[in-house]
């Protein structure tokens, strides 16, 4: 099979930046407290290239690592580090990916926009990174929960230019659309159903 039309694939793993194979290589001998203070991790990420011009190029305490692979070479092409969890992503056909949460950036730092006038503090929402993996859409959606409830958008379907995310949300303020099944809270957990058509 001839891999002249082949695109790199989007790989998504966690790793702690201060304790990853970065800082684990057995070439080094610098013992590293944490991400931050791990000059070695910072000198290798910055040799490799993959990260320049990315999201966030560092990862600068426990993160997620976002990275391109070329299936030619079945090595990493492009990586950026998410302050946040791995959670299921989705990729389209213009090698945008998709993840059900907003993201906050460590360096430089940076804060999820609230477009749709959500909750301030919602970590749900939809960021979305381009082929390069520069960050192009970050956006909180969601409600304010109280203690012991959750909101999350754990699960995602891209079919042609419709997205759709669902989860739980135990917020009694969630802003819905007009044509909302149910505008008003359950009092405790609530399924979660956002649907968006995209660019």
């Amino acid at each position: 099979m001839s891999c002249g039309s082949c695109r790199a694939g989007a790989s998504v793993s966690r790793a702690d930046g201060g304790n990853s194979l970065f800082a684990r290589d057995p070439r080094r001998t610098q013992t590293c407290a944490d991400a931050a203070s791990c000059t070695d991790v910072k000198a290798t990420v910055a040799e490799l290239g993959w990260s320049k011009g990315t999201w966030q190029e560092l990862p600068d305490g426990v993160a997620t690592v976002i990275a391109t692979i070329d299936p030619r070479t079945k090595g990493p092409t492009r990586m950026t580090f998410l302050a946040a969890p791995a959670t299921p992503t989705v990729r389209d056909a213009w090698g945008r990916t998709y993840f059900p949460r907003a993201v906050a950036r460590r360096t430089p730092k940076a804060e999820p926009d609230n477009p749709f006038g959500q909750a301030p503090t919602a970590g749900s929402g939809l960021f979305v990174l381009d082929e390069t993996l520069q960050g192009i859409f970050n956006a909180r959606l969601g409600g304010a929960c109280a203690a012991p409830g959750q909101q999350s958008l754990g699960t995602m379907a891209l079919v042609g230019n419709r997205l759709v995310l669902a989860g739980t949300t135990c917020a009694p303020d969630l802003p819905v659309t007009a044509n909302a099944v149910s505008k008003k809270s359950g009092g405790a957990q609530d399924g979660y159903l956002v649907v968006l058509d995209l660019w």
